[in-house]
């Protein structure tokens, strides 16, 4: 991969367009079908997208290797469906008077497990997003 090479350079920039927000109640059915690959604090996601994207095969192996990008393992699975559907508990009990809760249910929407994602083919890319606010 050469960094001045201007296919790589439109390519970032078209990955760095395609990353967007999700809640985990999105990712979890992909993250049970091993679809999803965290990435580890140090990693930015754009940059492992583009070595997916490009095949970097040592690159993305040495992330793998070294535990910087890794699917979910099934205790966070389990934590985020349940942090979700308590969350999700929350807002409808909320909902249903949202003059006298509208403080609770901001919290709850708030505190739901949040990430950024980039879809590359066949997987999603994904980053917690602990100080997320709406």
């Amino acid at each position: 991969m050469n960094p001045e090479n201007p296919s790589n350079s439109t390519l970032r920039s078209h990955l760095e367009d395609l990353v967007d927000v999700a809640q985990w109640g999105w990712l979890s059915d992909l993250a049970k079908q091993g679809k999803v690959l965290l990435l580890a604090p140090n990693l930015e996601i754009v940059e492992v997208g583009l070595a997916l994207a490009e095949d970097d095969i040592s690159k993305v192996h040495d992330w793998l290797a070294d535990g910087w990008l890794y699917p979910p393992s099934e205790e966070q699975i389990l934590a985020w469906d349940l942090q979700t559907a308590e969350n999700l508990k929350n807002i409808d009990e909320n909902v249903k008077e949202p003059a006298k809760n509208l403080e609770s249910l901001s919290t709850n929407l708030i505190s739901a497990p949040v990430f950024r994602s980039l879809i590359i083919q066949p997987f999603v890319l994904a980053k917690e997003k602990v100080n997320y606010s709406i």
